[in-house]
């Protein structure tokens, strides 16, 4: 991936890495992607378990939280998230949130961040999952309104190595990569860029 810019000042909106350098994507039959979970799950933890830099793509809420779940599992040291409100079918998900304590929990000194475009509650499933645990090592920020509406897509990201890209954040459609170093480095870059023009919450 290339072609990644961390500009979120003046007028111009930040942009993500394109996808005119993706490895081919792993084509999955079309019965698994809508009807089968479980067989999503499997497929994803194998690809994420390879961490060859194979491209899959996610298309529904219902994946987004499998492939979420399998990001904090790929996790050793740090899952940087950009979301628009950590939305409760995705984040809110047990799945989820138990991958994200055992991240916590696997490194003493692991840390999860999240930049948020809109206020998160102290009270979501996965704000209080993780800080019970390691209330010192989950950062909230929330974007000001107008950096929020110069960003046109949402992702997380795994040690700069892993993650799940959305484009366009109005629509469920991801790029994803288990084992991507440099497409997954130019995401933190952009999630520290976004980080510096939030306020911690």
């Amino acid at each position: 991936m290339s072609d990644a810019t961390t500009t979120t000042t003046g007028n111009a909106a930040p942009t993500g890495p394109s996808s005119n350098t993706l490895a081919p994507a792993v084509p999955m039959p079309a019965e698994t992607v809508h009807d089968d979970l479980e067989a999503y799950r499997q497929f994803v933890s194998e690809v994420a378990a390879a961490a060859d830099g194979r491209v899959i793509f996610n298309r529904s809420r219902a994946h987004a939280a499998i492939i979420i779940e399998h990001i904090f599992g790929a996790a050793q040291n740090e899952v940087n998230i950009l979301t628009g409100q950590l939305y409760p079918t995705v984040y809110a998900n047990d799945h989820v949130a138990q991958a994200a304590v055992a991240f916590l929990r696997r490194n003493s000194s692991a840390r999860l961040n999240i930049v948020s475009e809109q206020q998160l509650s102290p009270t979501h499933p996965l704000l209080k999952a993780t800080r019970a645990v390691a209330s010192d090592r989950v950062k909230v920020f929330t974007l000001k309104n107008d950096v929020a509406a110069r960003t046109p897509f949402h992702f997380a990201v795994a040690d700069g190595r892993s993650f799940r890209f959305e484009p366009k954040k109005a629509v469920t459609e991801a790029v994803v990569q288990f084992g991507a170093p440099d497409a997954g480095k130019k995401l933190n870059d952009l999630f520290r860029d976004l980080q510096t023009s939030g306020t911690i919450s």
